[in-house]
């Protein structure tokens, strides 16, 4: 992979909903989240997709990023707080994998899933 492209695929923002309802996946570390929800920057950049390892690393990142900006969006008077935050929390971690779009991420995805889409 060359520098540049590597570059750019670098970063993901990953932003939730102020609902926790649903969350979004921006690829691309200079541009904006898309959502009005707390966001977070993960950075891959260090990280060779085409290695097992690096899949796993990037998809605890990915996980640890997921929890925190919807736990940050959920709101403490929401009486469905824990369904809309697992809702949040799926949406955003399967979204990132389809931006990422990267065969050993999908795989360790559908593994942590037991998906088999």
């Amino acid at each position: 992979m060359n520098a540049l492209m590597k570059h750019s695929i670098g970063a993901l923002t990953l932003t939730a909903s102020l609902l926790g309802a649903s969350a979004h996946a921006v690829a691309g570390s200079d541009r904006a989240p898309t959502g009005d929800g707390p966001s977070i920057h993960v950075h891959f950049a260090d990280l060779d997709l085409s290695k097992p390892a690096d899949a796993a690393i990037l998809y605890q990142r990915i996980q640890s990023a997921a929890r925190h900006v919807c736990t940050l969006s959920a709101a403490p008077w929401d009486g469905r707080k824990v369904t809309n935050w697992q809702r949040c929390y799926d949406g955003t971690v399967e979204e990132a994998v389809l931006r990422i779009n990267r065969p050993l991420i999908t795989a360790v995805h559908r593994s942590m899933t037991k998906t088999t889409a």
